[in-house]
């Protein structure tokens, strides 16, 4: 989203907001401040809560005159199936109107994932609909194969989604999934989720190709090898935040944030590991 972003002034920003992100932020400070977005980025992101919250966060406002607003893959598949999980627990535990709601919400969802499919680039994008706006959006990053976990590409769609994934010049290097594809320009190890390998990611991707085994020839190898891959990097490198996806490590042997990608001790990686440990690896020994 870095061009939608970078339309948005700086002069735009209110002074209070510049000064709370000067005052309060702590992530470039503790972390490597190259690695991390800029004082402009943070500007950016406050200057849209503080203005939204002027607007008490109404979202058809917010669509209508906000310099951003991007339907998402990511966010919009993980609430799909949060949905279908509520659904079924919910079914379970003999509530079955309230059940039904969270179905169609997922199925909602799922709709509208895949109507973000765009033939002539052959992948899901997100979309840009800010002010009356509707442009999809097709830098190639992890997002957009996250429409696997709602269950909303289709058979036709399904083998050109293995194939870009599988293609190990894009995002299967020897530890996939970077978050933006090895050839793309924005490719950059330097910068925050321009191309480091996530493990919350990764298991969100694992469990999208599940969904899928029975449906192409190489799925059930790519979601056996991601597990195995992911718990590898983890185990031999540490609790991190992101790894390089070429050799899974987090540069460097200390645990400095200095020589390391990210911040180590990370909670969301080892969330991961003991997941996808006890899910799909109890008995085996990494």
């Amino acid at each position: 989203w870095d061009d939608i972003y970078r339309s948005i002034s700086t002069d735009t920003i209110p002074q209070h907001v510049k000064d709370d992100v000067d005052l309060n932020r702590v992530d470039h400070k503790r972390g490597k401040a190259e690695h991390r977005p800029g004082n402009k980025d943070y500007y950016r992101y406050m200057g849209l809560i503080d203005l939204y919250g002027q607007w008490n966060w109404d979202y058809k406002k917010i669509i209508k005159e906000s310099p951003f607003a991007v339907k998402n893959m990511l966010m919009s598949a993980i609430w799909a199936r949060a949905n279908e999980a509520l659904a079924g627990l919910l079914t379970d535990l003999g509530r079955p109107e309230e059940a039904e709601k969270c179905q169609k919400w997922a199925e909602q969802t799922k709709k509208a994932l895949a109507a973000t499919w765009k033939e002539e680039h052959k992948q899901h994008c997100d979309i840009d609909v800010a002010q009356g706006k509707y442009q999809p959006i097709i830098d190639p990053t992890s997002s957009m194969f996250l429409p696997l976990l709602a269950g909303a590409v289709t058979d036709e769609q399904l083998p050109h989604v293995i194939n870009r994934l599988s293609d190990e010049n894009q995002f299967w290097p020897s530890y996939p999934v970077p978050s933006t594809a090895l050839n793309s320009e924005k490719f950059d190890l330097s910068r925050y989720w321009r191309g480091h390998t996530w493990p919350v990611i990764n298991m969100l991707l694992i469990e999208g190709l599940k969904r899928y085994e029975n449906k192409h020839e190489k799925i059930k190898d790519m979601s056996e090898s991601l597990i195995d891959s992911t718990l590898e990097m983890i185990a031999g490198f540490g609790f991190y935040e992101y790894y390089d996806p070429t050799n899974g490590q987090t540069r460097g042997e200390e645990d400095t944030y200095e020589k390391t990608f990210g911040f180590g001790s990370f909670s969301w990686t080892a969330a991961m590991f003991i997941l996808l440990q006890e899910k799909y690896r109890k008995h085996k020994t990494i």
